[in-house]
């Protein structure tokens, strides 16, 4: 199933005349009974019409795409997280947007390679074992001070009642 959406308002705050446009995809395909792979991308606009400048907090393209093994109790995702340049000249005017986080060119794209097993135990029990950027990329998330985490292993035993 592929959904497609694309967004036009105007809007008005402070007097102030914004356009906020983009578009949200996702595909699901079951490849068999027991695979299945989902893909997602998400591109937001943001403009000021009085001077055709760049919104404040508008995040570059981002996109996921996920190849999940289910089987009984048992399953496993293979998953790649992106996220696009996001030039100084796509940066707000007023200075919001941490420009000063990021680099003389903007905030650089990166991609992430993660792995995630997940094992029910009882009808309110589950253990997940992931290795998420696998590659150990350093990136920082868009307007985030903070890198994000490199390599990194998680395991988790979760249990509702």
């Amino acid at each position: 199933a592929l959904l497609f959406l694309i967004c036009l308002n105007h809007e008005y705050f402070y007097n102030v005349v914004l356009r906020i446009y983009g578009f949200y995809a996702k595909t699901n395909i079951n490849l068999s009974q027991n695979w299945n792979w989902t893909n997602t991308i998400n591109k937001t606009i943001g403009i000021i019409q009085e001077d055709q400048s760049p919104l404040d907090h508008i995040p570059p393209l981002f996109a996921k795409s996920e190849l999940q093994w289910k089987k009984n109790k048992h399953s496993i995702r293979f998953y790649s997280l992106f996220n696009d340049w996001k030039r100084v000249d796509e940066y707000s005017n007023n200075g919001s947007d941490n420009l000063n986080e990021a680099t003389e060119d903007g905030n650089p794209r990166w991609w992430t390679l993660n792995v995630s097993y997940v094992a029910k135990i009882s009808t309110t029990t589950t253990v997940q074992l992931a290795l998420e950027n696998i590659l150990d990329v350093h990136y920082k998330t868009y307007s985030s001070a903070i890198s994000s985490p490199g390599r990194n292993v998680i395991i988790s035993l979760n249990s509702s009642f």
